[in-house]
């Protein structure tokens, strides 16, 4: 998905501020200096990128934000080959729980379970996500991977999302290793992957998602967390977020598929907050202290000691990024 044209910037600016409330195509022709037959083009072109507005010959143009993820209901996007079908709840425990269950019963891949709220979202090591109303949560069900190409999916997802929010509104967006998404040193939102191995056989893959977009951020988590309200200054609606992050996400997938790991890893390396700094590693096996500078094939995490004596290949661990201060010398 590109970024939206001046012109377009303009009309969606003006549809953002009045979320709700319909505007005339006579008043949006005249803010964005153009005809009105060129914002009926422009406003076609903002609903095929996903943009849940309404059209009414009378009143003009409606942008919908809050209620944009019911719409998707039982609908289906056709996305660079695959058909993504949605399944909207306005509450559940979480999206992981219910596409697991759906995966288990045998539902078709590229199956997407989205949520207005989740009850008890979790990330990584079980930990609680909050995740009120909002926020974009969604999982999503995908098949016929090897195992070989697990250890990367945090890769491939957490590069859908930044990507995904990178093209839609002109963010510079990064991760923090394995899979915080990160703008601006606050956490914006997170990756989750799950699945069921038999054997040497991938029987399903579940990748949960969740981004802070309208929803408030607790005072608790202000100097560590934001949303993108906060950041773009506006209220957005989520389906464009959602299909820009599934039209990056079938790239990244090709990429995968094809077999070109060091493709995933290359530009994962790029947008990778936590290379080239300070760190203590808490894994399962206990503390890891050092520099972390680069990724391995696999997405491992690779650090040196702070003797330069040791080198360590993290996959699994929770990461904090220390000052200089930080550092026993």
């Amino acid at each position: 998905m590109s970024l939206p044209s001046d012109i377009e910037k303009k009309i969606l600016k003006e549809l953002l501020s009045k979320g709700g409330s319909y505007v005339s195509s006579a008043y949006l022709a005249s803010i964005a200096g153009v005809s009105r037959m060129t914002v009926s083009r422009i406003v076609r072109s903002l609903i095929g990128k996903g943009y849940p507005i309404l059209v009414d010959k009378k009143r003009g143009y409606m942008l919908t934000i809050d209620r944009d993820l019911a719409l998707l209901h039982e609908k289906a996007w056709k996305i660079g080959g695959r058909t993504f079908r949605f399944h909207y709840l306005e509450k559940c425990s979480s999206t992981q729980d219910i596409a697991i269950g759906m995966a288990q019963a045998g539902v078709q891949e590229y199956t997407v379970i989205v949520a207005e709220e989740q009850l008890r979202g979790r990330g990584r090591r079980g930990r609680m996500w909050v995740s009120p109303q909002g926020g974009l949560w969604f999982s999503i069900i995908l098949r016929n991977y090897a195992v070989k190409d697990l250890t990367i999916m945090n890769l491939v997802m957490g590069l859908s999302v930044i990507y995904g929010i990178k093209s839609l509104y002109g963010l510079e967006v990064g991760m923090k290793w394995p899979n915080d998404i990160m703008i601006s040193n606050k956490k914006i939102g997170g990756v989750l992957i799950e699945g069921s191995i038999e054997g040497n056989e991938v029987k399903y893959v579940v990748a949960g998602i969740g981004i802070n977009v309208n929803n408030d951020i607790p005072n608790e988590l202000k100097d560590k967390a934001s949303s993108l309200k906060e950041i773009l200054g506006y209220r957005q609606p989520r389906s464009p977020l959602l299909k820009s992050i599934l039209e990056n996400f079938v790239v990244f997938e090709d990429i995968i598929k094809s077999g070109n790991k060091k493709q995933i890893v290359s530009m994962a390396k790029k947008v990778m907050f936590t290379l080239n700094k300070n760190v203590t590693v808490e894994t399962p096996k206990g503390y890891v202290f050092g520099m972390a500078y680069d990724l391995d094939e696999n997405g491992g995490l690779v650090i040196m000691s702070n003797d330069k004596k040791d080198k360590y290949i993290i996959y699994v661990g929770d990461i904090i990024h220390l000052s200089e201060d930080d550092i026993v010398k």
